[in-house]
């Protein structure tokens, strides 16, 4: 920050002694001696773009943590529509963004589970996005109606177990393993003509986006009361996490 403070500062006062010495600098005046003087101190330029990037990083991080906070009742509602496992009157929540047929979710879910074995003051909320395309959103339309009749682990487990992924999922693999998991597929097809899936789905699409969320996995790290929830208590965690980075994450 003084690097900075200094480059400005100098700037500033070779401006100031040229206009004492005679007329106003133009713009490209004021331009070329600052392309002077970075020519012949490159290092001030670098210093000052690497200022600027870990200030667009921090704005685009306090945004998505804000999204987190403004998305609480999605997330951390009671009547949420997003399916959880763990303890539901746990005093931390993970949110767990994820793809079925992505290989790095599918790495990442045994983590969780073991996270959640060995942490009982935790729960894991669920939230399936469809980067890998149309069979992928059709999984997740099976999976948010399986949690809407207590049947989403049941659903889940079996798709992680069937490792459909990177392009290997169709809907027929997703009807095979909604009827062995005992979901009925007319019930499923009733449920989706209501139209609460679809809405469902394009609230998750909403809050992905403002989570600005580029990929799967993607976790956050909050208190699960919502009144206690400031960026300050928010963890983003972007791609797939070692499972002592999880610990870490969860243990602050």
């Amino acid at each position: 920050m003084k690097k900075h403070i200094l480059t400005t500062a100098l700037l500033a006062s070779i401006c100031m002694g040229t206009a004492m010495a005679g007329p106003a600098l133009t713009e490209n005046q004021v331009g070329e001696m600052a392309t002077s003087y970075f020519k012949s101190h490159p290092e001030k330029m670098m210093d000052i773009l690497k200022h600027m990037q870990s200030s667009m990083q921090q704005k685009s991080l306090n945004q998505s943590k804000q999204a987190v906070i403004d998305g609480k009742a999605v997330i951390l509602g009671d009547d949420s529509f997003l399916p959880s496992i763990g303890n539901p009157h746990a005093s931390k929540t993970l949110l767990f963004v994820f793809d079925f047929q992505c290989v790095y979710c599918h790495k990442e879910a045994p983590l969780i589970a073991k996270l959640l074995k060995d942490n009982k003051d935790l729960r894991v909320v669920m939230m399936p996005l469809h980067f890998f395309g149309k069979a992928s959103l059709y999984a997740n339309k099976v999976a948010l109606y399986a949690n809407s009749i207590g049947k989403f682990k049941a659903f889940y487990q079996a798709m992680e177990k069937a490792g459909l992924i990177e392009g290997k999922l169709n809907n027929t693999a997703v009807d095979l393993i909604m009827k062995k998991v005992g979901i009925n597929q007319a019930d499923f097809e009733a449920a989706l003509k209501k139209g609460d899936i679809d809405d469902h789905i394009k609230q998750i699409d909403t809050l992905a986006q403002q989570l600005k969320i580029q990929g799967t996995p993607f976790m956050v790290v909050m208190p699960s009361d919502e009144s206690k929830l400031s960026t300050d208590d928010i963890t983003l965690l972007p791609g797939y996490v070692s499972l002592d980075a999880l610990k870490s994450a969860v243990d602050e």
